[in-house]
Order: C-alpha cells, then sequence, then structure tokens
C-alpha cells in the first residue's frame, strides 16, 4: 500500500547536501528505480498526492535513511524522521557528529606522506619524523617557503578515489588547491602528489610562522556536498564544517578511506 511522505522533496535534498549522496539518480538506484520516479514520488500527479511512495519501496527508503544520516540512528528512528515533520529531520541532517576533526586528526600518522621542499631549481624529498612524542623533532620549512606534497597509502585504496590535501596553522585550516580549478583530486592510482602540475608548487604565507600541520584524506566516497560548497565558497573551514566531515570519515567503512598528518615548524 502507498504511503504519503511529509515534504519528501525537502528530505531528499537535505540528504543529498549532508551526507556522501550526489544526486536523485543516486537514490533512486539505491531503490531500484530511475531518477525520473523518484522526482514522481515527490511532485505527486492528478491521481497521486506528493510524496506518496509505493509501499514495496518504503523498507529500501527507510535504509537508505538510516545509511545516510549522521548518527548512526536505528531504523525505527530513521523511519519515525523520515515520516515525520521536517524541522525534526533538518535538524538530524545536521546534528552535531559523535566525532570531532581535532580527534581524527590525532588518530593519523605520517606513513607515506611526505614533503618534498624547494631547494633552489630542485626539489628534494625529505622524511617524515613523527612529531606526536616529545624525542622526536619535525621537519623544517622556512618563511615563505616553497613545497610540494606527496602521499603513497601503505594500505592503497582501489579504483577512483577522491583526495584532500589541508593545511592548519595559527590562522586556521585551509584546503590546498590540488591544481588551479580543483580543490579536490578525483584519480587512480598509488599515489597522489600535489600540486598536480609537475612545475608547479605551494607556498607558504610569509606571515606564516611556527607548527604548521598538513593533512591528506584520501576516500572513494565522494565528499560531502557540504563540505565540498564550503571549500569552493570559503577557502578557510570553521569548526562546525570540519567536525561534520569528521563524523562523515568516522561513518565511513575503513576500507573505504585512509589518511595521513604531518607536522612541519616554519622559521627564519
Amino acid at each position: 500500500m502507498p504511503k504519503e511522505i511529509e515534504a519528501l522533496r525537502e528530505k531528499l535534498d537535505l540528504l543529498i547536501v549532508h551526507s556522501d549522496l550526489t544526486s536523485k539518480a543516486e537514490i533512486g538506484a539505491a531503490l531500484g528505480v530511475k531518477e525520473s520516479t523518484v522526482r514522481w514520488y515527490e511532485k505527486g500527479s492528478d491521481v497521486r498526492r506528493p510524496g506518496t511512495v509505493p509501499g514495496a519501496k518504503v523498507h529500501k527508503l527507510v535504509a537508505l535513511v538510516q545509511r545516510h544520516l549522521p548518527g548512526g540512528r536505528s531504523a525505527a528512528e530513521a523511519r519515525h524522521l523520515l515520516f515525520g515533520p521536517l524541522a525534526p529531520f533538518a535538524a538530524a541532517c545536521t546534528a552535531q557528529p559523535t566525532a570531532r576533526w581535532p580527534l581524527v586528526v590525532d588518530t593519523l600518522v605520517g606513513d607515506g606522506f611526505t614533503l618534498l621542499e624547494s631547494n633552489a631549481s630542485t626539489l628534494k624529498a625529505a622524511a617524515f619524523l613523527e612529531t606526536k612524542k616529545a624525542s622526536n623533532t619535525a621537519q623544517h620549512l622556512p618563511r615563505g617557503g616553497r613545497f610540494r606534497l606527496r602521499f603513497a597509502p601503505p594500505r592503497a585504496l582501489s579504483g577512483v578515489f577522491w583526495g584532500c590535501f589541508l593545511q592548519h596553522d595559527l590562522d586556521g585550516w585551509d584546503v590546498l588547491p590540488h591544481d588551479q580549478d580543483r580543490p579536490f583530486a578525483h584519480k587512480t592510482g598509488r599515489a597522489l602528489m600535489a600540486p598536480a602540475a609537475r612545475d608547479a608548487m605551494y607556498r607558504l604565507r610569509d606571515s606564516t610562522q611556527g607548527e604548521v600541520r598538513f593533512v591528506v584524506v584520501l576516500s572513494r566516497r565522494p565528499f560531502p556536498i557540504a563540505f565540498q560548497d564550503a571549500v569552493i565558497e570559503y577557502g578557510r573551514l570553521n569548526s562546525d564544517v570540519l567536525d561534520q566531515f569528521a563524523g562523515w570519515l568516522v561513518g565511513l567503512e575503513e576500507r573505504d578511506w585512509t589518511g595521513a598528518a604531518l607536522v612541519v615548524e616554519v622559521a627564519d
């Protein structure tokens, strides 16, 4: 028997914005129907009210919502939110994640993550020295120094993956653009180099000094649209955006993502 879901279109739009779902076509594929059918569910017709979903598809839609809502919701909770008013569903989509970005970064080590420092007209590889223990020494860069980053994860991701490099200094977190037109990498291969162009390098701001942390994240799933939009629109990322991103990462299967971090001391 068909079931009517209040504000179905708005709920699915919210789910796309705040999860790794990318389109109504992907939602349709999970339900076993075409994108046009999903939009028909949303809009209704002369004989069907908007938000009407066939009974045979309801359990698949509930499972989809359960899988992509943050916070590890039960099937009963997901169903309650899906069939309830829009406001609680919207609040659930933007709920504070159980993970925080600084805690996720602290779990990352430097295996396979290398900073290539410019040395006159050449690049020299500098091995990563872990800095979590007081006895270890951080790598150094001069103020305004030029560099490249390379990540060859010990556990390679199969197939096409998304990748991004982030930099943290006293002013906050930025995503380093992979090339001039794209903040993210989308490729296959054993290693990821940034910037993408072989003759390009990043340059530290002259005002940057002290401890700088670099983080790389690779994922077999597209980064959440809310995270992508924040990077494209603002560049510098606030704690709410990063915590949402951290919550999304820890919700992935271990085989679907990897990352690393390294610390660099910047001084004259």
